[in-house]
């Protein structure tokens, strides 16, 4: 796994209760093959009735614990480009990528 986490419920309960988001309930979404060798759960992680994060596991408290990573990963993840293009601006002359020869 590329990303490590302890408890991630733990973790996403405290993330929500400091952004004052609601706290993050998870229900289950879909469920195979409950009394084989081998069932998938697929779990739901809502905060309210917005869902923030999905996971799948072998039984129903890894499935919980995949979707809070989930919810976890896509908030702390998420691209924030807080910065703006020359060509949006209407200072494309003062933009230079090499050094202009001099003649």
């Amino acid at each position: 796994a590329v990303v490590q986490m302890k408890n991630p419920k733990l973790l996403l309960a405290a993330l929500t209760r400091q952004k004052g988001m609601q706290t993050p309930i998870a229900r289950l979404m879909k469920e195979t093959g409950r009394f084989t060798s081998s069932p998938v759960f697929v779990i739901g992680i809502f905060s309210g009735v917005k869902m923030i994060g999905t996971g799948y596991g072998s039984s129903l408290k890894m499935g919980e614990q995949r979707a809070a990573k989930d919810a976890l990963i896509k908030y702390y993840a998420k691209e924030v480009k807080d910065f703006k293009l020359a060509s949006l601006t209407g200072d494309e002359e003062q933009v230079t990528f090499f050094d202009q020869p001099s003649l």
